[in-house]
């Protein structure tokens, strides 16, 4: 693979609750509380790719220098979202990356 494009947004996402229990056996891959994920454009290894799902459409409003507050969240380039199977709430953000 040939990476040429490094993205013009990186994004960091945090886990804030696995289940109800807030344990890593709720998750079929164990994601746990505080795990990070920061990426540009590609996905990072060991990310859930269930919640890509949800994820994917938030990712392209903040590309697209949306606003995700027209979607009910408190910031332009921040929300919270839970994966599919109802098991991980996660918060992302975006960041403009500075041209150069």
């Amino acid at each position: 693979m040939k990476a040429w494009y490094s993205g013009d947004w990186r994004f960091r996402r945090k886990v804030l609750r696995v289940g109800k229990a807030n344990m890593a056996e709720e998750c079929r891959l164990g994601i746990e509380p505080g795990d990070t994920f920061e990426y540009t454009y590609g996905m990072p290894a060991g990310s859930c790719p269930t919640s890509f799902l949800n994820l994917f459409s938030v990712l392209e409003v903040i590309r697209g220098e949306g606003d995700l507050r027209t979607l009910g969240a408190g910031s332009p380039y921040q929300t919270v979202f839970l994966c599919p199977e109802g098991a991980v709430l996660f918060q992302v953000a975006g960041e403009r990356v500075a041209a150069g």
